[in-house]
């Protein structure tokens, strides 16, 4: 069985696969020294669910969550935690370029897409420094969802 850093190289080395194994293996020993800590990765709801055109990008995200499931396990003898957050539609640019022009005045259209209507980048932050804090201390392997009701349809 390969370590997390061959298993990087091997799935293709290619972001965010093989850059998320083969971090997390090399900031392992610092966590270590520490005496544990928290890794946080980023994951998608398409990390759980899949859409039309986005193939590529749900594997990869569904990858990154499943490696965020076994540094958990495996690191947690070293008291290092590892989560992944799995945000929905979030307010940004790249995200805007993908609605039509109006999309985001409309709330009631937004809501219809996501029930608590779209994040914003704070949101998203708030949820990791959660999750890098000692108060998510006994959360290690989860997929926090932040997707403003948008699995729930």
């Amino acid at each position: 069985m390969p370590d997390l850093l061959t298993a990087g190289k091997l799935i293709g080395g290619g972001f965010p696969v093989g850059a998320v194994a083969g971090r997390e293996e090399v900031m392992r020993p610092a966590l270590q020294r520490a005496g544990g800590g928290s890794i946080v990765n980023w994951g998608s709801v398409n990390s759980m669910v899949a859409e039309p055109d986005l193939t590529a990008y749900s594997a990869t995200k569904g990858a990154v969550l499943v490696i965020t499931k076994s540094v958990a396990i495996e690191f947690a003898k070293d008291n290092i935690r590892a989560n992944c957050i799995c945000p929905g539609a979030v307010r940004t640019p790249m995200v805007e370029s993908f609605f039509d022009d109006g999309f985001f005045e409309d709330d009631e259209a937004q809501r219809k897409y996501q029930p608590l209507g779209f994040g914003t980048p704070e949101q998203i932050a708030d949820v990791a420094v959660f999750l890098a804090s000692d108060e998510s201390r006994l959360m290690t392997g989860s997929a926090v969802v932040v997707d403003g009701g948008y699995t729930a349809l």
